[in-house]
C-alpha cells in the first residue's frame, strides 16, 4: 500500500552497478533485485558487496560502515 511505497529504498551496489528495491510489506519486506534507479521519495543506499556482507554477517555494523564512507546515504 502506500505506506509501503512510502518505506521504499533502493541499494544500489556500486561494483556491479545493480539496483535493489526494498519495501515494507504486510508480511514484511520484499526485495526486488534488477531494477531500475530510484523512483521520487525513494530513499537511496550506496554500498560495496563485501561492505554489505560484512554488514549481514555481523561483522559490521551500518553505523561504522557509514562512519568509515563504505555505506552511503546521499
Amino acid at each position: 500500500g502506500q505506506l509501503g511505497q512510502l518505506l521504499a529504498h533502493r541499494l544500489l551496489l556500486v561494483e556491479s552497478g545493480l539496483w535493489t528495491r526494498y519495501m515494507l510489506t504486510a508480511s514484511g519486506a520484499s526485495a526486488t533485485p534488477h531494477v531500475d534507479g530510484p523512483l521520487p521519495r525513494e530513499s537511496v543506499l550506496l554500498t560495496s558487496e563485501a561492505a554489505l556482507a560484512a554488514i549481514v554477517d555481523g561483522s559490521l555494523t551500518a553505523g561504522h560502515a557509514a562512519w568509515l564512507g563504505l555505506l552511503a546515504v546521499p
